[in-house]
């Protein structure tokens, strides 16, 4: 079999599923997309107190997409970025702490729990986007043999990726010293005609762009997992920092009011 039908298109929905899933996460929720297009718009409620909320919810998703601290409420974004300032604080350890849960507040595990199984499925994606990608050799269409082995060829030269080294079908011994696999393949290159030589053409094509096309998915795959693995190294004691700091400064203020 020539040119084969991968799971790509898999890998592409799965993939852009998880990053719509962290997009979400990033900036709180997918009505964000909707305050931002209503405020674009210049669309509000008539009711002061609904507007209000609105515009508050607004702001706190607006600083989550910009800054990637998750909070619950202005008084803490305002208290994290007056410890940024005083130097309490490193912002470089807020990268990818927001997707974990709430900063400052009580670790939900099953937040976390859930974002870094989108972490290792990404790591998952990214490793078997490589392995796909190695089946395909720029230049040279992928033939796909019944046992799942694979070779390359175009229409000069056949190469067994598996000893790497280049084929020649017309030493008999070699095809025959060789796997059933050998024949097949040999039996296909040395009566070319015109219909494979054009099949072959696409093959080679095909090979190139699916090739280049894994090639992305695993990259873009690995620094999805990278950030969310930074993440989490963020996250726990970014968390820890921030309870503490605000338990220092709440002891601290009854002893100034006395």
């Amino acid at each position: 079999m020539l040119i084969d039908s991968s799971n790509m298109e898999y890998y592409k929905w799965i993939l852009g599923i998880f990053i719509f899933i962290l997009a979400v996460i990033r900036t709180g929720g997918v009505s964000f997309a909707f305050r931002f297009i209503l405020k674009v718009i210049r669309l509000k409620f008539d009711d002061k107190a609904m507007e209000a909320e609105n515009n508050r919810w607004f702001d706190l998703q607006l600083y989550r997409f910009i800054s990637g601290v998750n909070v619950s409420n202005v008084e803490d974004a305002l208290f994290i970025q007056r410890n940024i300032r005083e130097g309490k604080l490193k912002d470089v350890f807020f990268l990818g702490a927001g997707f974990f849960g709430t900063i400052g507040k009580k670790v939900n595990r099953w937040d976390v729990t859930g974002v870094l199984m989108i972490a290792l499925a990404s790591l998952f994606i990214a490793t078997f986007s490589i392995m796909h990608a190695d089946s395909y050799k720029i230049g040279f269409a992928t033939y796909r043999f019944d046992d799942g082995t694979f070779m390359h060829l175009n229409s000069e030269k056949v190469f067994d990726p598996s000893k790497t080294k280049e084929i020649d079908c017309n030493n008999i011994n070699e095809v025959k010293s060789g796997s059933k696999n050998y024949a097949i393949i040999c039996n296909y290159f040395t009566h070319l005609d015109t219909r494979k030589k054009e099949k072959i053409k696409v093959g080679v094509e095909y090979a190139r762009e699916t090739k280049s096309t894994f090639i992305r998915i695993s990259v873009v795959s690995l620094i999805v997992f990278v950030i969310l693995f930074i993440g989490f190294l963020n996250y726990l004691p970014l968390n820890r920092k921030v309870l503490e700091l605000r338990k220092r400064e709440a002891s601290i203020l009854p002893s100034i009011n006395d």
